[in-house]
C-alpha cells in the first residue's frame, strides 16, 4: 500500500487507482489496520482525481470501520478524510468539525507521524476559522512533537505550517526563524 501511496503523490493517479483496484478484494478481507489503510489510500486517490462523492463514501466507510471495530486510528483517519473531502466541497464548517474530532482521536494514537499530521491539520482548520490563538497553539504543538520525533519530513511539514501562520499573524521575524529551522530539516531529507 505504501508504494501505491507514492504513486498517488507522484501524480500517477491512474496507476495508483489501478493498483488499488487490483488489491481491493485482498485488502478488504485483511486485518483491520490493512483494510483501514487501503480505504485511506483509496479515498485520497478519488479526491485527488476530483471524484468527491466517491471519496466521501470511502471516507464514511473508513469512519464506520473505525467505529464498529473500536479502532481509534481508523476512526480518526476516517474523520480526517471526511474533513478533507468536505473542505474540497467548500463545506468549511462541517470540514472543521470532523477534522477537530479526528485530530483529538489521533492525539491518543501511538503513531507519532499521524499525530503530527493530524495536529497540523487541526491547526490549519483553526486558522481557516479565524481562531488564530488555537491555531497557534496547535501548530506550535505540532512543531514540538516533530522536534521530539526527530524525523525531517514531519519537521518540515510542521514548521512550514507554523511559518505560514506566523505570516498570517504578521509575525514575520518568527516566521523567518521558523523557516530557517525548516530549511535545516529539509536539507536532511536529501530531496
Amino acid at each position: 500500500i505504501a508504494a501505491i501511496h507514492g504513486a498517488c503523490l507522484g501524480g500517477g493517479l491512474e496507476l495508483a487507482l489501478a493498483m488499488l483496484r487490483k488489491i481491493e478484494a485482498q485488502a478488504r478481507a485483511s486485518r483491520i489496520s490493512t483494510k483501514a489503510e487501503f480505504l485511506n489510500q483509496l479515498w485520497l486517490t478519488y479526491r485527488t482525481r476530483g471524484l468527491l462523492p466517491e471519496a466521501m463514501a470511502l471516507a464514511e466507510e473508513l469512519t464506520a470501520l473505525g467505529r464498529s471495530t473500536h479502532n481509534d486510528v481508523a476512526l480518526a483517519k476516517g474523520l480526517l478524510a471526511q474533513g478533507f473531502v468536505r473542505f474540497s466541497m467548500h463545506e468549511l464548517a462541517a470540514s472543521h468539525k470532523v477534522i477537530w474530532e479526528g485530530a483529538a482521536l489521533a492525539d491518543k494514537a501511538g503513531d507519532m507521524a499521524f499525530r503530527i499530521a493530524a495536529t497540523i491539520t487541526a491547526g490549519q482548520a483553526y486558522a481557516e476559522d479565524g481562531n488564530f490563538a488555537d491555531a497557534l497553539a496547535k501548530l506550535q504543538t505540532a512543531a514540538s512533537l516533530a522536534r521530539e520525533y526527530d524525523r525531517p519530513i514531519q519537521s518540515v511539514m510542521a514548521l512550514n505550517a507554523l511559518a505560514t501562520l506566523y505570516g498570517q499573524l504578521k509575525q514575520y521575524d518568527k516566521g523567518f526563524k521558523t523557516l530557517d529551522e525548516a530549511y535545516v530539516a529539509a536539507a536532511k531529507t536529501n530531496s
